[in-house]
């Protein structure tokens, strides 16, 4: 098994971001993209 922790084998960023997006409109909140970045490693 391969684990993939800093983004070496899959950059899985915009899986995370999609799904965050996606999970929060499901249960009646807003994610705006700058507090998503706010707690995302990755900036743009």
């Amino acid at each position: 098994m391969i684990f993939d922790m800093d983004d070496t084998l899959l950059d899985t960023e915009s899986v995370f971001r999609s799904i965050i997006f996606e999970v929060c409109d499901e249960l009646g909140f807003e994610m705006a993209d700058d507090v998503h970045l706010s707690y995302s490693r990755r900036q743009p």
